[in-house]
C-alpha cells in the first residue's frame, strides 16, 4: 500500500525548514507496547536542601499504563576526585612495578534512569570535578597513556563529602598482530572499544605489527584499527572478548588494500555544476573486510566535481546541499574491483507535499508538528506545523522518509500521535506531490506526576519516547506537577 503514501499523515502550516532535529529513526507504522516505551522529564531549575539553585538533569523511566506515573527527579551534586596510575618500567627487557603518580584520563559516568551521560577530563595533575546525580554510575576511565590500564567499574555515588579517587594499575593485558595482506602492518592505530562505544587509549603496532593494551579484568571489549587518516582503508574490529585476569590474545587481519577512483560531478536543477556541495560517503558491506566500515566526508572542487578512492563494496554517496530551492540526493553505489564512474549527478528542487491532519470526526486538528527524518547517513530532518485548518504544505527532497504528526498543547490530551512513511517512488520529480491525509488517534492516557524533593515540579517538559527514541508525546507540567498526554495504542 504505498498509493498516495498510506493514507496516515497529518495536515500543516504553509512553509517547512530544515530543522535540527534529533537523531530518531522512526519504523513502520505499528503496534506500540508500553514496555517498549520510555517517559522522559526535561526540568529546569531546582532548589537544593541547602538553598542553592542548579540546573536538574533530565531523567526517564519505562511507562507502565496500569498505574500512575511518578518521576522522583534525581539530586544533582558536584563530585571531585583524582586518578593516578603506576605505570611499568623496562629495566633489561624485564617489567618492573613503576612510581604511581597522577594521570590524565577522560572519564565517563552513565546513570541508569538519567538522559545524561557526563564525560570529565582530568587536569595536570589527575583532578576533575563533574556535576552528576546521586545513586549508581557506570564509571569508564580513558587514560591518556595507552601504557595504563582502560578500566570500568559500578560505583553508588552520593553528596557524601567525600570525593572519588581511581587507581590505574594491574590491567590484564590484550595483545596480538596486525596483519595486512599476510604481512606484519607497522604503525597501525589499535584501541580498545566497549560494547557501548567508548574508545580507550590509541597503541601503534610495532615493526613486526605488533601491539599491547591493558583493560580492567572482566570488561567486555571489542579490539579496533583504525585504518587510515584519510578515510580511504576501512575501519575493522574483532568481535566481543571478555576479558579475563589472564589477558586474550587478539590478531586482526586485513587484505591487501585495492582502491579504486570513485567520480561523480554534482549539477543543480538548471544544469550548472554546483561549488563546494558537502557530501559524505558510507560504506554498508566491504569486500574483504567482515564488520569494517568507511565514512568519508567531503567538498566537491569548483567545478562541481567529486574525486575519492575505495575498496571494493557497496556505499551510499549522500549529496548534502543545503542550499534554497534545491534538495540533497542519497544515491546507493557499488565498487566491484572497477572504477565507478558515476557522471553527472543532476539534483532536483524540492517536492511540496500538502496535507492535512484530523481527528476521529474528520475535523482538521491545528498546531499539530509535522516531522520528517531521512534514515541514511546524514539523517536530515524536515517540521512543520498545521494551520488552524489542520492543513500543512512541507518542502522535502525525493527521498524515503519516515514521519511522525504529533499533537500539542490541549490536543496532547485526547489525541495521539501517528507515524508514517514517505516512499521516494511516490513523488513526483518536480512539482507538488498528491494530498495526504493522517487521522490522529485516541491513543493511550499516559499520565502522572514530577516531583523533586517531594514537591510537585512546574512547568518541566515531559516526552514519550518510542524503542528507537522518536517522539510520540509531549506536555508541560502544571502547577501540581502533574501531566497527561495520549499514545497511540
Amino acid at each position: 500500500m504505498r498509493g498516495a503514501w498510506l493514507l496516515l499523515l497529518a495536515g500543516c502550516s504553509a512553509e517547512s525548514s530544515l530543522a535540527e532535529l534529533p537523531p530518531s529513526p522512526i519504523p513502520p507504522d505499528e503496534t506500540i507496547e508500553g514496555s517498549d516505551l520510555t517517559l522522559v522529564a526535561w526540568p529546569g531549575q531546582g532548589s537544593l536542601p541547602d538553598g542553592s539553585t542548579r540546573a536538574l538533569p533530565a531523567q526517564r523511566v519505562g511507562i507502565d499504563f496500569t498505574q500512575l506515573q511518578v518521576l522522583d527527579l534525581l539530586v544533582p551534586f558536584e563530585l571531585d576526585g583524582t586518578v593516578t596510575g603506576r605505570r611499568a618500567q623496562a629495566v633489561e627487557r624485564v617489567a618492573l612495578p613503576g612510581v604511581e603518580g597522577p594521570a590524565e584520563a577522560t572519564l565517563h559516568f552513565e546513570h541508569p534512569d538519567a538522559v545524561e551521560r557526563w564525560r570529565v577530563g582530568t587536569d595536570g595533575t589527575g583532578a576533575f570535578a563533574v556535576d552528576l546525580v546521586e545513586g549508581g554510575h557506570t564509571v569508564t576511565v580513558v587514560p591518556d597513556d595507552a601504557a595504563l590500564p582502560f578500566l570500568r567499574f559500578e560505583r553508588d555515588l552520593q553528596d557524601a563529602g567525600f570525593g572519588l579517587d581511581v587507581r590505574l594499575e594491574d590491567g590484564a593485558p590484550v595483545w596480538g598482530r596486525v596483519l595486512r595482506g599476510g604481512a606484519p602492518r607497522a604503525g597501525a592505530a589499535v584501541r580498545l572499544v566497549t560494547e557501548d562505544g567508548i574508545r580507550g587509549p590509541t597503541t601503534t603496532t610495532d615493526a613486526d605489527g605488533w601491539y599491547t593494551l591493558q583493560a580492567a579484568e572482566g570488561m567486555q571489549l571489542r579490539v579496533e584499527t583504525s585504518g587510515s587518516d584519510d578515510g580511504i582503508e576501512p575501519v575493522v574490529s574483532s568481535g566481543l572478548v571478555d576479558l579475563t585476569r589472564l589477558g586474550e590474545r587478539v590478531d586482526l587481519a586485513t587484505p591487501p588494500v585495492l582502491t579504486y577512483t570513485l567520480s561523480a560531478r554534482i549539477i543543480g536543477p538548471n544544469g550548472v555544476a554546483l561549488r563546494q556541495v558537502p557530501y559524505r560517503l558510507g560504506s554498508n558491506r566491504l569486500d574483504g573486510y567482515p564488520g569494517g566500515t568507511v565514512e568519508q566526508t567531503g567538498y566537491a572542487d569548483n567545478n562541481g566535481n567529486i574525486v575519492t578512492q575505495v575498496v571494493s563494496g557497496t556505499y551510499t554517496l549522500e549529496i548534502l546541499v543545503q542550499t534554497e530551492g534545491i534538495a540533497g540526493r542519497a544515491i546507493p553505489v557499488e565498487i566491484v574491483g572497477a572504477p565507478a564512474p558515476l557522471g553527472s549527478i543532476q539534483l532536483d528542487g524540492p517536492v511540496e507535499v500538502p496535507g492535512q491532519v484530523v481527528d476521529a470526526n474528520g475535523i482538521g486538528v491545528a498546531g499539530v508538528r509535522v516531522s520528517c527524518t531521512e534514515p541514511g547517513l546524514a539523517r536530515r530532518g524536515w517540521a512543520v506545523d498545521t494551520d488552524s485548518t489542520g492543513a500543512f504544505v512541507m518542502a522535502v527532497p525525493r527521498e524515503d522518509l519516515r514521519c511522525v504528526a504529533l499533537p500539542s498543547g490541549s490536543r496532547a490530551a485526547d489525541l495521539a500521535a501517528r507515524r508514517f512513511e514517505v516512499y521516494r517512488s511516490d513523488l513526483p520529480v518536480l512539482g507538488t506531490a498528491d494530498p495526504v491525509s493522517v487521522q490522529l488517534p485516541a491513543g493511550r492516557l499516559v499520565e502522572g506526576e514530577v516531583r523533586f524533593a517531594g514537591s510537585p515540579e512546574a512547568y518541566a517538559l515531559v516526552e514519550v519516547r518510542g524503542p528507537d527514541g522518536e517522539l510520540l508525546a509531549t506536555d508541560l507540567t502544571a502547577e501540581d506537577g502533574s501531566f497527561a498526554m495520549r499514545v497511540q495504542p
